[in-house]
């Protein structure tokens, strides 16, 4: 985990300024879904509630198969997870760059 973090920092320093808008609530949000959204300032937001009910519910899928089961089942809840996790950076990355140019 710390190793995605840093590798995040470093692409942080090295990209142009034109594009670091929106980076930092992207990382963010990769790293803990709807934590983008809220930088972004759309904490109440029906896709926000919907971002965070389905990492609660992923996490749980994977604790109770992962604990239970074990196994490939594990990728029941897995791949949702990911899949939030990607949902919710895109959405924080293109939320902030509508919020700092108005014609996107």
């Amino acid at each position: 985990m710390c190793v995605v973090v840093a590798v995040l920092m470093l692409f942080a320093m090295q990209t142009p300024a034109a594009f670091a808008v929106g980076a930092k609530e992207a990382g963010a949000s990769l790293l803990l879904p709807t934590t983008g959204q809220a930088m972004n300032g759309q904490i109440g937001n029906t896709k926000t509630k919907v971002m965070a009910g389905l990492e609660v519910g992923a996490i749980t899928t994977v604790a109770i198969l992962g604990g239970l089961v074990g196994g490939g089942i594990i990728w029941t809840g897995l791949g949702p997870l990911i899949a939030n996790h990607l949902w919710s950076a895109t959405d924080a990355y293109r939320n902030a760059q509508q919020k700092t140019d108005p014609m996107l």
